[in-house]
């Protein structure tokens, strides 16, 4: 079997990734929660895009005023009415407790401000239901930050979807191997539902984004011996579709074993994994990070072996289905 890398991103690719921001950026927003999603994903990246920061509001006002100092917002607010009655405010950042969420966002809607929502929405479906018809309602945008739909994976077999290159997609198959250490959230350790809630989540949501809903969901949880969680570690879940489509999602926890299939790489790591095959042109795998040297193996339908990779001037050998 022959593995290759890429030395520089394809055309088509490079394309998806680019980041394109809409015309306004400078809406005012708000941070309701400064756990550590808040502080090590959402503000910098704001500020990598330029987003107009005004403040935070915390439930441990220490926490708020370690954020606001770290990375240079303008105001603490001392209670959740300071938030909601802030003129400069037009987006809340909500990123507390799943459990929490109904009567925030019952009240940031009352103060007509739009809202983007931690994952989870709700840790109850019917609550979930209830938060969007508030929002819709009120003629507010209310959004879940599912933040794995942009990552360069999932933009990347998106534009070979859109673009025709792969063809009819008969089977997808996306495996994770993460050690995630859930004692350092005890919180999340404590729930009765854990994998999917808190990771399979990112998976689930980019599927559907790639390919709709299924009609038939299969899914089996089951736990580690190692960890210590409440709730559920690992999981199989599998889709199926009215056309034939079958989608597979495996998700676990990182040991020895467990990576042996991915090229190049330590054991150890961390790693996603996103497998398509079409009829009638090819199959294709995509591991993440997408970057310079990340390996895309691909064959025509029929040839499994050797494996061919998305070269740098094309897919594959240039050629395209249409």
């Amino acid at each position: 079997m022959l593995a290759m890398a890429v030395n520089s991103i394809p055309p088509l690719i490079q394309s998806a990734l680019q980041h394109k921001l809409p015309p306004k950026i400078d809406y005012g927003i708000a941070f309701i929660g400064c756990g550590g999603i808040v502080n090590y994903g959402h503000i910098p990246s704001y500020k990598t895009h330029g987003f107009n920061m005004i403040g935070c509001y915390d439930i441990n006002p220490e926490a708020a005023r370690k954020t606001v100092q770290e990375h240079g917002l303008r105001k603490i607010y001392p209670t959740l009415d300071d938030v909601f009655n802030d003129p400069l405010i037009q987006i809340v950042d909500i990123a507390t407790m799943a459990w929490d969420r109904r009567a925030i966002v019952e009240t940031v809607s009352a103060a007509g401000k739009h809202m983007l929502c931690q994952k989870p929405l709700s840790d109850k479906y019917v609550e979930a239901v209830e938060m969007t018809d508030i929002a819709q309602r009120a003629n507010l945008k209310i959004a879940v930050q599912q933040q794995f739909r942009w990552s360069s994976l999932i933009r990347s077999v998106q534009a070979l979807l859109v673009e025709g290159w792969v063809g009819e997609v008969l089977d997808a198959e996306i495996q994770v191997s993460i050690h995630t250490p859930w004692d350092m959230w005890p919180w999340i350790a404590s729930q009765p539902r854990l994998e999917v809630l808190y990771h399979s989540i990112h998976y689930l949501d980019s599927l559907r984004f790639l390919f709709g809903d299924p009609a038939l969901v299969t899914s089996r949880h089951t736990k580690h011996p190692a960890q210590q969680a409440r709730g559920e570690t690992k999981t199989i879940t599998v889709w199926d579709y009215p056309n034939g489509l079958q989608i597979l999602i495996v998700a676990g926890v990182v040991f020895a074993a467990s990576c042996a299939g991915y090229r190049g790489r330590d054991r150890r790591d961390d790693w996603h994994q996103l497998r398509l095959s079409s009829w009638p042109h090819r199959h294709i795998e995509v591991y993440e990070p997408i970057k310079p040297g990340t390996e895309f193996f691909c064959h025509p339908a029929g040839e499994m072996d050797p494996r061919r990779v998305l070269r740098p001037d094309g897919i594959s050998d240039g050629s395209h289905p249409n």
